[in-house]
């Protein structure tokens, strides 16, 4: 990590992704588990064999890993490259902190200075709604993990090791509930963090404001795979309480009302003006660039989110109960 008081921006920047990046809970690894990874990233240089003969024996997903798992759940050879301990955590926190743009940015200055060079430009590069991969993602970890011989590995590998068994195994048990995850909120959901996200994002160099550029363009995709979940939802009588969406409803509305002042246009242009090495004509050209994304992407995305949570509303059939009163939801609300 490249950052001015090492130890305290490590822990601020973890603090940004447990309370800001919710997309790391909702599609792929959990956020905690991304925490630890980031950590093991800079402390964990140990190496381990591929003898499993003393490894601990885990739960469920533990069984799974030994065979006992359906065929559609094969293990495919992704991480087969990766021999050692740190070589694979590595590559499984290089592989988590991509999947978002905004996760890899707030999480390293320099990516590169993780080997992190090539990367797509997005919110997520994970499906809201594909479910299947993302629970067979996690069966692949929990094998690959599980053939390094624990005995082998430092103190500090073997706690890293328990937590991530822990951690996946939680969340290939509940890979069935991932419709329950409910991505909106009227402050803490994704259509409210986003903006601030985007207005808060730091510009390093010329390559962070073409990556933010590019970002802004894929708002409307984004939010089209999250009306899909939400329209599952409803299908399946999950959709949320016409309260809640009126109150998300009335934040988009909100946010956009103004679009020739909105902040995000605003913010851009603050940040820019401080940028160094840029020219005069490359910077307007930027500003240029930043309003018309903002008004021909960000703001029908979120027109589109809201007729998309209007047209829905009232099929909620759990409008006053909370989780207790939907069909797994105590079993959801036990695994929160």
């Amino acid at each position: 990590m490249n950052y001015i008081d090492y130890n305290k921006a490590l822990f601020w920047q973890i603090g940004v992704l447990m309370n800001h990046c919710k997309s790391n809970k909702t599609y792929g690894i959990s956020r905690k588990l991304l925490a630890l990874l980031l950590v093991l990233c800079l402390f964990v240089t140990g190496c381990s064999s591929d003898d499993t003969s003393d490894q601990p024996q885990t739960d469920s997903a533990a069984a799974d890993s030994q065979g006992n798992t359906d065929s559609s759940m094969s293990v495919q050879n992704t991480y087969e490259q990766y021999t050692t301990f740190s070589e694979f955590t590595d590559a499984l926190f290089r592989e988590n902190i991509t999947l978002s743009t905004l996760n890899l940015h707030y999480t390293l200055a320099q990516p590169e200075n993780y080997g992190i060079t090539d990367y797509k430009v997005a919110l997520s590069n994970q499906s809201v709604v594909d479910f299947s991969t993302t629970k067979q993602q996690f069966y692949d970890y929990l094998c690959k993990l599980k053939s390094f011989d624990y005995n082998s590995l430092t103190k500090d590998e073997q706690l890293v090791y328990d937590i991530l068994v822990y951690d996946l195994e939680q969340e290939y048990n509940a890979a069935d509930l991932q419709i329950y995850k409910e991505p909106l909120s009227p402050t803490i959901g994704d259509n409210a963090q986003i903006p601030i996200l985007l207005a808060e994002y730091t510009f390093y160099d010329e390559q962070d404001i073409q990556d933010y550029l590019t970002l802004l363009t894929t708002v409307p995709a984004y939010f089209e795979d999250i009306m899909k979940l939400e329209k599952m939802k409803s299908e399946q009588g999950l959709f949320m309480s016409d309260t809640t969406a009126e109150a998300i409803i009335d934040q988009c509305r909100e946010f956009i009302k103004n679009p020739e002042s909105n902040y995000l246009i605003s913010s851009f242009t603050e940040r820019i003006e401080k940028m160094e090495g840029i020219s005069e004509t490359q910077k307007a050209e930027y500003i240029a660039a930043n309003k018309e994304h903002v008004l021909q992407s960000v703001i029908p995305a979120y027109e589109a989110l809201i007729n998309g949570l209007t047209e829905l509303k009232g099929t909620g059939k759990n409008q006053t109960g909370g989780l207790a009163n939907l069909p797994d939801g105590k079993r959801y609300y036990q695994y929160l």
